[in-house]
């Protein structure tokens, strides 16, 4: 397994990565990764790990044939049910959605809805909308 992370990150998480035997290259670069350079780095990889600085939109998620996305993002106007069914029917039937971060990225009523209906995988969940 191959892993592209887009910036320096925590150094258990690199060894969280040895230790699995998880290959993986780091933009060696301070500033975000132009969005070409980006699109040819994950071409091949099976996972992505990208922080808030980052544009993960539909071109990478084509782009990403064998790759799943570990993102970060703060909720805001923009992000409120980011995942929602436009969003979420794009995700392969295949895929895990784990969400760490703000409940209200995921419109869970559309999670729900797919996860029956085996049009998503599986999903983790260390968050809920309308937490308190």
């Amino acid at each position: 397994m191959k892993v592209f992370i887009t910036q320096d990150i925590p150094s258990i998480a690199y060894s969280l990565l040895k230790k699995n035997k998880i290959e993986f290259e780091v933009y060696q670069n301070d500033s975000t990764i132009p969005h070409n350079v980006l699109l040819n780095k994950i071409k091949n990889v099976d996972g992505l790990i990208a922080l808030l600085t980052e544009r993960i939109d539909k071109e990478v998620i084509d782009t990403m044939t064998n790759c799943k996305i570990v993102a970060q993002l703060p909720l805001n106007e923009k992000t409120y049910h980011l995942f929602n069914k436009e969003n979420l029917s794009m995700v392969k039937n295949s895929a895990i959605i784990i969400n760490t971060l703000r409940g209200e990225l995921i419109d869970e009523q559309q999670l729900i809805r797919m996860l029956k209906e085996k049009k998503l995988y599986s999903a983790g969940l260390d968050v809920i909308e309308n937490e308190h």
